[in-house]
């Protein structure tokens, strides 16, 4: 899956149906789940295109792979491995104020996590911010910040896929795609 919030949940299943006729089903189900960044491999990644090898990637990793699903460092290495450069940022393990319901129960304090986290982003001199949950997505978006895309849109595009729209301003006019 290309959500890791959906992905976090999903591998929780066994909890919910604990003690229950499901369990086993449960754990079954929440034992085939992956997430995408599970799946990459930086010894397959492909080459970023010519000109985008000199982008600068902040990587936002989600809370519900950093924290609930205990995932890191595969990202970097498959960013790094495609050719792109990575731009660290402060406070990159510190939520984005998404974290799904959260933002709509405590938006004074979910937009405060958003402003720091894109102040954050844009000091890091990247040129665009890159993460694998679209709730991260949605929330980091907008005109005060960084063009930001999904992990897999990233990858795609260094593989030889479109440009992901909001990518479009960085893209040079010999790009052949």
């Amino acid at each position: 899956m290309t959500a890791s919030g959906c992905v976090a949940f999903l591998k929780d299943y066994p909890r919910l149906f604990l003690g229950t006729s499901e369990e086993p089903r449960a754990r079954a189900f929440a034992m085939k789940v992956r997430d995408f960044s599970e799946l990459l491999d930086s010894n397959l990644a492909p080459p970023a295109p010519a000109h985008t090898r000199a982008w600068r990637v902040a990587y936002h990793p989600p809370c519900s792979l950093q924290h609930g699903q205990r995932v890191s460092g595969v990202v970097e290495e498959a960013l790094l491995a495609a050719g792109f450069k990575l731009a660290p940022f402060a406070e990159q393990h510190l939520c984005c104020g998404s974290a799904g319901s959260y933002s709509l129960l405590q938006p004074a304090l979910s937009e405060a996590l958003r402003a720091r986290k894109v102040q954050a982003l844009k000091a890091s001199g990247a040129n665009v911010a890159v993460t694998g949950n679209i709730g991260c997505l949605a929330q980091l978006s907008g005109a005060d910040a960084l063009p930001i895309v999904h992990l897999a849109e990233l990858l795609d595009y260094a593989a030889g896929g479109i440009l992901p729209a909001p990518l479009k301003g960085l893209a040079r006019e010999n790009d052949p795609r």
